[in-house]
């Protein structure tokens, strides 16, 4: 299923239920002072904050032996020298209603947007390795390959159910606060940008033993050099993201709501890589396995 059918297939399923919802129910006040209401209430808000997000980065080269000069080596047995670990911004807009009856719970469609951070990195991959040397011996030294400018930005359509704690068919009221929890799943899309720089000059030499690490379609060569200049590649991943939240409003009136929420996103992978000219070729270089985002954001709500 594409985005543009799955986020219609969320926004149907909402709708349809809200619907389905009494609407047009009225509240009432208890003798005892209470507010009942059993029916379904619309709910619309907005929330802008900040994000830190981490992953363990993982070379994806796959087989590549590179020559800096003095040795020849495999650039897929170096690890990736830093994870990622960032700061950055992040907002939310969500749409939904209140359970009816069940007041305490609420459903809604939610977008998260985790702003362009950047992951820049110099070496890209670090580490120790077997290597060839020159007259044919082989032994084990500390090797670097490569340099990246790089960036990713990330958007999250999720189906969210909170549930909000505060008294049994009591409705919410100004001057109270309201904790609350809330899971969910959606729809992942993370664009990554790759700018690949040959600093060590391992990754335009073909080696030792004649190998071809056949990167030249990702990039090209000055007519008075032999580096490859890669091009800068743009690739979208698309996860299925879970969600969870914790937070707390306090009612400014009966129905709007200053609401203070931290949220954790969990993707599995998000992978950059190296693309030709004209973007019909890409080759895994490395990727985000196991990314966090945890958005802390302040916004307000409205429940009419």
């Amino acid at each position: 299923m594409n985005k543009k059918k799955l986020i219609f297939s969320m926004v149907l399923a909402l709708y349809s239920s809200s619907v389905l919802a009494n609407w047009e129910y009225d509240g009432y006040y208890t003798r005892d002072g209470h507010y009942s209401d059993k029916g379904a209430r619309f709910v619309l808000g907005a929330r802008g904050g900040v994000t830190y997000g981490t992953g363990s980065m993982k070379n994806k080269v796959g087989s590549l032996y590179a020559f800096d000069g003095e040795s020849e080596f495999n650039v897929s047995s170096l690890p990736v020298k830093e994870n990622f670990s960032k700061f950055g911004f992040a907002a939310n807009a969500n749409i939904g209603f209140v359970v009816p009856t069940y007041s305490n719970w609420r459903i809604e469609l939610e977008w998260d947007k985790i702003a362009k951070t950047e992951y820049n990195q110099i070496p890209l991959f670090s580490g120790s390795v077997e290597v060839t040397n020159l007259d044919g011996s082989k032994d084990t030294q500390n090797k670097n390959s490569g340099g990246v400018s790089s960036s990713i930005t990330t958007d999250v359509i999720s189906a969210m159910v909170y549930y909000d704690f505060f008294g049994d068919e009591k409705h919410k009221t100004a001057n109270q606060f309201i904790p609350y929890v809330g899971l969910g799943i959606g729809y992942a899309n993370s664009r990554t940008t790759l700018k690949l720089s040959d600093i060590y000059g391992d990754l335009s030499n073909y080696g030792i033993g004649g190998y071809d690490p056949d990167l030249r379609d990702y990039g090209f060569v000055e007519s008075d050099g032999d580096i490859i200049n890669f091009y800068e590649s743009t690739v979208d991943n698309a996860n299925v993201a879970a969600l969870g939240s914790v937070g707390i409003a306090y009612g400014l009136t009966d129905s709007m709501f200053l609401d203070l929420n931290a949220k954790v996103i969990y993707i599995p992978e998000v992978k950059w890589k190296l693309s030709n000219e004209t973007g019909s070729q890409y080759r895994d270089w490395f990727s985000a396995e196991n990314m966090f985002h945890m958005n802390f954001t302040l916004g307000l709500r409205f429940e009419f």
